[in-house]
């Protein structure tokens, strides 16, 4: 595709397009790309055979395809499930810093009993707070978060690897951290 005589890649979502690339390197990639299941160890493996003792650890983390949330912003939810319980969160991702923000949306006993519940959930949150006429600094969505009832966790740092809603998004908001791609073996 070309535009204005440079050319450019536009990403669409849902009949919009969310982002224009440069044509090159820096090439979008595909948001089903991000859902993912992890089971460790694989369900045949577990622990807790029959006449075993049951003692052990297992998880299993599902991940949802991620959702933009505009001006560098991404958003991923998963739901992580072990012997204890399930817990539902969200990750928000500011891709060109790296920062991200994770909130504890739901936790449920392993018999399925809801044992927390912010009864807030981040993605409207951020989505507010980026459309807001005003400047909202992110402390201020972390607050807003947190008196709402959200359990928020927040990373700062960069982690020096892109996150995969970022790929997907805004492939050129890299800078110096390793490609997701690169770093998940994927």
């Amino acid at each position: 595709m070309t535009r204005a005589g440079a050319n450019a890649l536009a990403v669409l979502c849902a009949g919009s397009v969310v982002a224009l690339v440069g044509a090159g390197p820096v090439v979008a990639l595909q948001p089903a790309a991000c859902a993912f299941v992890v089971e460790d160890p694989a369900p045949g493996e577990r622990p807790g055979a029959p006449g075993g003792d049951g003692a052990g650890f297992w998880y299993r983390k599902e991940a949802a395809r991620p959702v933009d949330l505009g001006s560098g912003w991404v958003a991923q939810g998963n739901r992580i499930s072990s012997e204890v319980g399930t817990q539902v969160n969200t990750v928000v991702t500011h891709c060109p810093s790296g920062a991200n923000v994770l909130v504890v949306e739901q936790a449920l006993s392993a018999e399925g009993r809801v044992t927390f519940d912010a009864g807030v959930r981040a993605v409207p949150a951020f989505r507010e707070a980026i459309g807001a006429a005003e400047t909202i600094t992110l402390d201020a969505i972390v607050r807003r978060l947190e008196q709402a009832g959200a359990n928020v966790g927040r990373d700062q740092e960069s982690r020096g690897h892109e996150a995969c809603g970022c790929a997907a998004f805004y492939p050129g908001e890299r800078g110096g951290k390793v490609s997701w791609q690169q770093w998940s073996g994927r």
